[in-house]
């Protein structure tokens, strides 16, 4: 948990040192919280058995441990979404045009941030009405539906990202030992 936790911290000091987020793919961000989170909302209902009786099995720390290391990721990907929206708007443009064009581009920005905010949160509203409404065997069910769509996004998350450094032929705001990090972590844990 704690290793992940960490594996972000020279993207967001990237991001922070060179105030703007010129080289990094917004859609991987967002595909990245969406993996995050369906995983961990998956994770759960998959084993809404083992978790929902884990106290009378003494078992509670066992059940729990694997949601608060999903937990981890999503909290990263969230804190470099917010560090994305606080930089989008790092721009050299000095004349007005270029503001004008920056300015509608942020506000652009934002309006999806807004709208990916909502599509979380009917993610969570769907998961509280399916694990209070449907039985186990529906629960759980549903739980495979989003660990394989989390599975799906966190391999798309990486193509618009791979083609942005290409078409822009340096990492600007990118910061590759942060995904030389992942890279190992991920080797690892495959």
């Amino acid at each position: 948990i704690v290793g992940t936790l960490l594996s972000y911290t020279p993207q967001y000091y990237k991001i922070f040192k060179n105030k703007n987020t010129k080289g990094i793919s917004e859609s991987t961000i967002v595909f990245g919280v969406y993996s995050c989170l369906l995983n961990v909302l998956g994770t759960i209902q998959q084993d809404y058995t083992r978790i929902r009786y884990c106290r009378q099995n003494n078992n509670c720390y066992n059940s729990w441990i694997p949601i608060v290391q999903l937990i981890a990721p999503l909290l990263c990907m969230i804190i470099l979404y917010v560090f994305f929206l606080l930089y989008v708007s790092g721009s050299n443009n000095s004349n007005r045009k270029g503001n004008m064009i920056e300015l509608r581009r942020q506000n652009r920005v934002y309006r999806r941030s807004r709208l990916n905010l909502a599509l979380c949160g009917i993610f969570i509203l769907i998961t509280l009405i399916i694990n209070t409404a449907l039985h186990t065997p529906d629960i759980v069910l549903c739980g495979k539906i989003f660990n394989t769509t989390s599975a799906g996004l966190s391999i798309l998350m990486w193509l618009p990202q791979i083609l942005i450094t290409y078409k822009l032929k340096s990492d600007h705001a990118l910061s590759l030992i942060a995904l030389s990090i992942h890279s190992l972590g991920c080797f690892i844990t495959v």
